[in-house]
């Protein structure tokens, strides 16, 4: 019930109790808010035999918060992170969420997860690309006729595998001359790389080395 009593609402119907003198359901409340909300609990197919909950309690919109990531950290592609979140939707294991990474500041979205509820309020991620500094996270909860989502606050990095140590200051080499390039990794000792070179400040790339092995592990 949401008007206290006045009217009623089926919740569950022929349940079976979880021992002799016990009994639980998981139910979904309506979609209403109120200060006025009852419970009442009748033997099966016979009303007016049951009991009512003593004190009316209280239905509110549904609400979700990312607490991580919702600050500007930098996530390594490859590496694994949780994603955590809080809600008001209580403990239940049947309240499922979705969860989704957008790398363009929230334009556009891409499924990370879906049907999330292991309890303690977070999904570990493997971080995905592509490389950017603009990357949100969204985490979603759709009960049909209720919805709430929430965004994390601000844009996070997600940032490559690799990186460019040499060259990486604004140094002047000639024109058409051989140099030595080098860079740190994690992709371990056996994994091959390819090279590119810009000559207008990123706008196009073109070949400069193909399936070069690393000099080391990382």
């Amino acid at each position: 019930s949401t008007d206290g009593g006045l009217t009623w609402t089926a919740a569950a119907r022929n349940q079976v109790a979880t021992g002799e003198t016990f009994g639980s359901a998981a139910i979904v409340l309506p979609n209403t808010q109120t200060t006025q909300a009852l419970v009442r609990v009748n033997p099966a197919g016979r009303t007016n035999q049951g009991d009512v909950s003593d004190v009316p309690f209280s239905l509110v919109p549904a609400t979700i918060r990312v607490t991580t990531p919702n600050t500007n950290v930098n996530w390594v592609l490859g590496t694994t992170h949780s994603i955590y979140f809080t809600h008001n939707l209580g403990s239940s294991l049947l309240n499922r969420f979705d969860v989704a990474v957008s790398f363009d500041g929230g334009q556009t979205w891409s499924n990370v997860a879906n049907n999330v509820n292991n309890g303690y309020n977070f999904y570990s991620w493997t971080v995905a690309g592509p490389v950017t500094t603009h990357a949100r996270v969204r985490v979603r909860w759709d009960e049909g006729t209720a919805s709430a989502e929430d965004i994390s606050d601000v844009d996070f990095t997600i940032s490559s595998r690799i990186h460019v140590d040499y060259p990486n200051t604004a140094l002047t080499w000639a024109a058409g001359s051989q140099q030595r390039i080098s860079w740190t990794h994690n992709y371990g000792v056996t994994q091959q790389f390819d090279i590119d070179v810009s000559s207008d400040g990123g706008l196009t790339w073109m070949a400069a080395a193909r399936n070069v092995v690393a000099t080391g592990e990382t």
